[in-house]
């Protein structure tokens, strides 16, 4: 029963947690619906904002380009007064007309042959560069209103534009999970429905059981009553369902110990009815039937014959030597008629010193016991005749 509580308490408490934040899980979820279509939209390509970077200084600086890159024309090929082409044509043209040359001159010769190719390859590609460069303002606006859209939402997600990508994937991957979200919670409550089945069926199974050990229980605590000294009381076990759809560990009832103390008289709780006397033998009986249907291998009874004397403690002494012969019994008692009953008899003491206190148990033998039991008849003074009635009372309760 409590097995199958738990579980179901468990599963329940989840499902709870998850309803309890379902407003917050739903506000996360379109939040990351609205940024992830937005990053989407924006559909940044890899290596994208470093070559518009690079657009947007050239655009940004056309007419510069295009002013340095005619002077740098006229340099190599188209200055009157000078230009590296003319100036290796000359140098070439001396070298050529040179008789007897030395070996450097020719090799000055060659080199001078490889710069011009390179210097009318370089005049090549420098006059190609001017015929296809322009100013464009039209896509300089375009590249910069792209670059202004990456860097707002790279502001927006305090990245750098170059790990939106990225940033991209980490919330699509969260949107994911937290759309199985509904899902969980549906799976959740169709095992939770389960649990509770599964409880259900226990609980009824123990409130079948209980009813009926409850009229048993009832009915022999009422006859140790009786040999109590009670004549005329009766117990009874309450049982009272609880609200509908309310689980415990301890099944679906609420148990109570009711008890009419005389004849004719309501039963009421057994705190609020008994008194301490009542109390101990009540509780002395529930233990006697208890011990009856358990396995319990130590009862421990601290003065539970406090309030009674005479026949009713004798009996006492009785039931706690039944249980005896179940298991191990302890009993704290100042009553004779209880202790003569005992397989084993120790006087409790304390020893008080100067600045200390020592508490001893010591096992009595059979003279000391009924030496023990006459202290308990007639106190302190122990006289020949308590000394009888205690070595009676220790072969009554023997035989």
């Amino acid at each position: 029963m409590a097995a199958s509580y738990q579980q179901w308490n468990s599963a329940n408490k989840q499902l709870n947690n998850l309803l309890e934040h379902a407003d917050e899980l739903t506000a996360r979820k379109d939040l990351l619906t609205f940024q992830v279509q937005e990053l989407q939209q924006l559909g940044l390509e890899n290596n994208e904002l470093d070559n518009l970077e690079k657009e947007q200084q050239t655009l940004a600086n056309a007419d510069q380009i295009l002013q340095d890159s005619h002077s740098l024309l006229a340099v190599c090929d188209q200055d009157e007064s000078f230009n590296i082409r003319e100036g290796l044509n000359r140098a070439l043209t001396i070298l050529s007309g040179l008789k007897h040359r030395p070996e450097a001159l020719g090799n000055a010769e060659e080199l001078l042959q490889s710069s011009m190719i390179q210097v009318e390859e370089a005049i090549h590609e420098i006059s190609n560069h001017i015929d296809r460069f322009e100013a464009n303002p039209q896509r300089l606006q375009q590249v910069e209103e792209r670059l202004s859209a990456i860097f707002q939402l790279s502001r927006k997600h305090r990245v750098n534009g170059d790990q939106l990508a990225g940033t991209l994937e980490s919330l699509e991957a969260e949107l994911q999970e937290l759309k199985g979200g509904g899902e969980s919670i549906e799976t959740l409550q169709e095992e939770l429905d389960k649990l509770a089945d599964k409880y259900s069926a226990k609980s009824a199974k123990l409130s079948k059981q209980r009813t009926k050990a409850a009229a048993v229980m009832a009915n022999e605590i009422n006859q140790q009553l009786q040999l109590l000294s009670m004549e005329g009381a009766e117990l009874v076990v309450s049982i009272s369902p609880l609200s509908k759809g309310e689980f415990r560990a301890t099944g679906n009832e609420d148990i109570e110990f009711l008890i009419a103390t005389n004849p004719g008289q309501p039963h009421k709780p057994l705190a609020k009815i008994a008194s301490g006397g009542e109390l101990s033998r009540v509780s002395l009986a529930i233990q006697v039937v208890a011990a009856a249907h358990s396995n319990i291998p130590t009862l421990v009874f601290d003065e539970v014959d406090v309030g009674i004397g005479g026949s009713t403690a004798d009996i006492v002494g009785q039931l706690l030597k039944q249980l005896g012969d179940r298991g191990q019994v302890i009993s704290v008692t100042h009553q004779p008629q209880v202790a003569a009953h005992a397989h084993h008899h120790y006087r409790a003491s304390k020893v008080v010193e100067t600045n200390s206190a020592e508490s001893l148990m010591t096992p009595l033998d059979q003279q000391q016991r009924v030496e023990e039991l006459a202290r308990m008849l007639g106190g302190a003074k122990v006289t020949d005749q308590t000394l009888s009635h205690a070595s009676e009372l220790l072969k009554l309760a023997s035989a």
